[in-house]
């Protein structure tokens, strides 16, 4: 077919093809220059903010481009909402002289794919402005009616459009992909027992090769920082110094946080250092709540579900709950697992007052509740201290010196005679270790037991999935949770008459301790937190003002059975044989 095209001008034909570098003459356009990285912390590396810059001042001359600006972004590519995106179509607006834009590369500019990249874009044309990158991918728009002299918003094109719009997509598939083999691998290396975090305070990540030969991380005690945390630990497990006591005395042993450099966004010069804190009672509570430091690992990528990590850490799961006091405490199931249980109900803290150091441990006889101390004031202005309640009952006051000669006069009467005391401690081990051997063939039989109840609830559910009755439904149903429930109990069981020989001796010690002086161990402190402990290994349940008075308080198995005035060690061996899960229990705390 023939065409017949329009004529054109001599002296266009006739010009020289030059390259746009080679005009030297022409002026230079002003143009904006974008730098971006993910973060302040990888301008130190990789594709800095300096490289690009450099790539984009020598590019810019030579394709007729001056720089008059240069914006720096410290973001991700991923977000929509960019701070500096907003900055530069703001300074675009004040600037109409600015009619190009400069990127990098496009997966410089966005790594939100193909939709961010055409709608910046487009924004960028309705104000004037052509979008290049020092790449060459973005090719300038042309009039495709250019040689007729005409021109049209739908015949101006970019012949580079689909190369754009595959390099949006690219960059956005590349940060996926890197995410999911990231995020897949931690997540494995996770549920592993393997450290994919950096490890709090007092513990430090070591590589290690596994049975494969390839590097994994694992946690384990710092040199210097571990002595510290096993410090807290201990003290704050034995309950005999306050919270800031404690601190004090960490504190005076060198404790810092670790100190952190901040640098300044674009030019990554050191600005300060944060941290090198010493440690408060907050920062304490916090810390020993992780399970971390007794290798028990919780985090999201476990899903919830507490596992063994694979290194080894700072103190023991015992340790670790006594120094909770219950907030967090740490359970082993009959399967060997730890589980992570933590009290939701509100914390109050217990203020120290050394004029009425009995509030928390002395019951009101009315209410049952806590005392409250206070002074109250005379007519001729003297202060009288008092212990009173008044909650959903008449006001109950009484006078400071009466109750303090109360609570003394019973705990006097607690002294047993050294022999009393170690006789009981040899009746202890004594029976325990008779019971040991019996305990292990029960609890195997209980292990056995379980799954003969697991096999017949796994084969009520199958007869659940095919019956079609309604009223069959429901009685099978009913049966699966009485199964359960008889499951729950007998757990709870197993786990109350398993206790262990470091369990018995340290218990065995503090009653030793306590019944050899029971009026220094219960009255001198004024710390309330070692207060309460120790009350709770003398009594069942904190007593009543009332209890104390006509002395009958619900006292502790080895206080009851000592108390006595004749106590024999046949005596003592039948009785704690025959209440065994009580002592059992009260060894493991779960009676305080």
């Amino acid at each position: 077919m023939l065409m017949i095209l329009p004529p054109f001008p001599m002296n266009t034909l006739a010009q020289p093809m030059t390259a746009p570098f080679l005009q030297t003459s022409r002026p230079l356009i002003d143009a904006t220059l974008q730098v971006r990285v993910s973060d302040t912390k990888a301008s130190d590396y990789g594709d800095s903010w300096e490289m690009q810059e450099q790539l984009g001042r020598l590019w810019a001359p030579q394709n007729g481009f001056r720089i008059v600006k240069v914006f720096y972004e410290p973001y991700t590519g991923k977000a929509w909402n960019r701070p500096v995106m907003e900055e530069l179509l703001a300074f675009l607006r004040k600037n109409p002289n600015v009619k190009t834009h400069i990127i990098p590369r496009v997966d410089r500019f966005t790594r939100a794919g193909s939709d961010f990249y055409l709608e910046f874009k487009r924004r960028l044309d309705a104000m004037g402005v052509e979008l290049r990158d020092v790449q060459g991918t973005i090719q300038p728009k042309v009039n495709l009616l250019a040689h007729t002299g005409f021109e049209y918003d739908w015949a101006v094109v970019s012949p580079s459009r689909g190369s754009e719009v595959a390099k949006a997509e690219a960059a956005r598939d590349e940060v996926v992909q890197f995410h999911v083999k990231t995020i897949n691998k931690e997540i494995y290396l996770a549920n592993c027992g393997y450290s994919v975090r950096p490890a709090p305070l007092g513990l430090m990540n070591q590589k290690v090769l596994d049975a494969s030969g390839k590097k994994k991380s694992i946690t384990v005690p710092h040199p210097e920082e571990g002595k510290w945390l096993s410090a807290i630990f201990t003290w704050c497990a034995e309950g005999m110094l306050s919270d800031q006591e404690i601190c004090d005395r960490v504190n005076a042993m060198g404790f810092r946080t670790r100190k952190k450099v901040l640098r300044h966004k674009l030019t990554r010069e050191v600005l300060k250092m944060v941290g090198g804190k010493e440690l408060t009672p907050k920062m304490m509570r916090k810390m020993i709540a992780n399970p971390r430091y007794c290798n028990v690992i919780d985090e999201k990528w476990t899903r919830g579900v507490a596992i063994y990590g694979q290194g080894k850490g700072l103190v023991s799961i015992e340790t670790f709950n006594r120094a909770n006091q219950g907030k967090v405490a740490i359970r082993i199931d009959d399967d060997g697992k730890p589980q992570v249980v933590t009290d939701r109900s509100p914390y109050t803290a217990n203020v120290d007052n050394p004029a009425f150091p009995y509030r928390f441990v002395v019951r009101c006889p009315q209410c049952g509740k806590g005392f409250r101390g206070s002074f109250s004031r005379g007519k001729l202005g003297k202060r009288y201290p008092g212990y009173h309640c008044s909650s959903k009952h008449p006001y109950l006051r009484i006078a400071q010196r009466e109750f303090h000669r109360t609570v003394e006069t019973f705990c006097a009467s607690l002294k047993l005679t050294a022999k009393s005391a170690d006789l009981f401690e040899a009746v202890a081990l004594e029976v325990w270790e008779r019971n040991e051997g019996r305990a292990e063939q029960n609890r195997e039989q209980h292990i056995t037991t379980l799954q003969e109840w697991r096999d017949q609830q796994k084969a009520i559910a199958e007869q659940l999935v095919m019956t079609t009755s309604p009223v069959a439904k429901r009685l099978l149903e009913e049966k699966i949770d009485e199964i359960e429930k008889t499951i729950t109990s007998a757990k709870q069981t197993q786990s109350q008459e398993v206790v262990t020989r470091p369990e018995l001796e340290r218990y065995l010690k503090e009653i030793k301790t306590i019944m050899e002086d029971p009026l220094k161990a219960l009255v001198e402190p004024t710390n309330q937190r070692f207060l309460k402990r120790i009350w709770g290994i003398v009594f069942t349940e904190f007593p009543t003002y009332e209890n104390l008075t006509g002395g009958t308080p619900k006292l502790s198995l080895a206080f009851e059975l000592c108390r006595g005035s004749k106590v024999s060690k046949k005596r003592l061996v039948a009785q704690l044989c025959r209440k065994w899960n009580t002592f059992a229990r009260e060894v493991k705390g779960e009676l305080r």
